[in-house]
């Protein structure tokens, strides 16, 4: 499993004490976020509505954040990673996240959500070296979705309800009886699995070399079957948008020359190929639906008409769980705007808008820095693995909510691009970056 996460100059021993501790830890994170069973945020304010499984997620993070905060004292976070752009936005959009509790409309959700992205940022920034490993962190949640999935479909479900197949879950996760197959687990939502699995994709295949592809290309392929089975449309085109990028950075059209000689052929002369193919895109839908985005020009409309009503503070970050977006409108519990600007400026107002942005800018100039650094052995800028991970990323916060959602797989791996970025550009300065002045 090391080839995973290894390169000529990024070398990775799972024998690694601080890496083990890391990888129990993230497993445990993503344990405590797990769909035992799912329900409106309404039956959680309910009598008996703190069951076992809210006071397990509360236990589980309270002690994160007890862990975070030691990694702090004990010096082993790295703080000189926050204080640097562009993770010194997402800091504060986070501060910003936190004191929105104060005028919340529901504020032990917005304070539970908020001190979670701070935790998170803790337990990154904590990884130091293991940055370089984050492959390997994808690969144990890939892999734990396919175990949860495998055993339901054997009928090793232990007679626990949770363990559901893809469909069940998905199903579950959408509340619609008429859903499509879709890869998802009780652990994630098939957009999380999609997106977190192919950033990690191209970014391996970015920093794979002719003499560490026969170790890597097996993860790779992995993780690329796993996003085609999720039908997710949105990481599947950011994916081949990657790999385009990574072909052109490596010089090296021969893999997609061949997918395209074997795949648009079949699609063109054979008619049930192409048939399949539009049904796999359609995902069940009309063709009005398929134009809208999934319905998202009517989202984006009530979003964007709901962050008016709420400026210039929003009504707290992620308390619109606690009351639909579009329920009253299309009677669709839609909690979410599906988009990052948009459910920014509804959670946290003008400011929260305005922090999203620089977040993303300050990630573009970090990043178009990042590939100017000197090559390495494998020949080219390790600066263009982060860009390469930020293609998917960034198109799920513009159709989807991005980091402006509850602790997820997709907000830890946003978080670790920032901070491999940031780390990078502290380690090797660009030779656009001004010489220190001198006597």
């Amino acid at each position: 499993m090391s080839s995973i996460a290894t390169t000529e100059l990024r070398e990775f021993s799972p024998r690694s004490s601080n890496l083990r501790t890391a990888l129990w830890v993230w497993v445990f994170a993503l344990v405590s976020q797990m769909a035992f069973r799912q329900r409106e945020v309404s039956e959680l304010m309910a009598p008996g509505g703190f069951d076992m499984q809210v006071k397990f997620q509360i236990a589980a993070w309270m002690g994160l954040g007890v862990f975070a905060w030691q990694l702090i004292v004990r010096r082993v976070a790295d703080l000189r990673l926050v204080v640097r752009s562009p993770l010194c936005w997402f800091a504060a959009y986070v501060v910003i996240a936190m004191v929105s509790t104060l005028y919340s409309t529901s504020p032990p959700l917005t304070l539970y959500r908020a001190g979670q992205l701070a935790v998170i940022i803790a337990l990154v920034i904590s990884l130091r070296d293991s940055l370089d490993r984050i492959h390997l962190f994808v690969f144990v949640f890939l892999a734990l979705n396919w175990v949860l999935v495998l055993m339901a479909n054997l009928g090793l479900d232990f007679g626990l309800g949770w363990i559901r197949g893809a469909d069940n879950a998905f199903m579950v996760f959408d509340r619609q009886t008429t859903a499509p197959w879709r890869f998802s687990s009780p652990m994630a939502h098939a957009s999380q699995i999609s997106i977190v699995g192919g950033a990690s994709a191209v970014g391996l295949a970015m920093r794979t070399t002719r003499k560490t592809l026969p170790d890597n290309l097996p993860f790779i392929l992995f993780a690329v079957v796993t996003v085609l089975l999720t039908v997710s449309r949105t990481a599947i085109a950011a994916m081949l948008v990657g790999f385009i990028v990574v072909a052109i950075v490596r010089k090296s059209f021969i893999p997609l020359a061949l997918l395209a000689g074997f795949a648009l052929p079949l699609a063109l002369i054979f008619t049930p190929v192409g048939d399949k193919l539009v049904e796999y895109t359609m995902r069940g839908q009309s063709v009005e639906e398929f134009q809208s985005l999934t319905g998202r020009s009517d989202i984006y409309r009530l979003g964007i008409a709901r962050a008016m009503e709420s400026m210039p503070l929003g009504e707290g970050f992620c308390a619109g769980r606690a009351e639909s977006i579009v329920e009253k409108n299309v009677g669709q519990s839609i909690v979410h705007a599906h988009n990052l600007f948009i459910e920014s400026a509804i959670g946290m107002g003008l400011l929260g808008l305005f922090a999203s942005l620089m977040i993303l800018v300050a990630l573009g100039r970090s990043l178009l820095m990042a590939i100017q650094l000197k090559p390495d052995r494998s020949g080219v800028s390790p600066g263009w693995e982060p860009l390469a991970m930020s293609i998917p990323l960034v198109a799920f916060c513009i159709l989807d909510r991005g980091f402006a959602a509850p602790a997820g797989p997709y907000v830890y791996l946003f978080v670790v691009v920032l901070a491999m970025t940031t780390r990078m550009l502290m380690k090797q300065p660009s030779p656009n970056t001004p010489a220190p002045l001198t006597d």
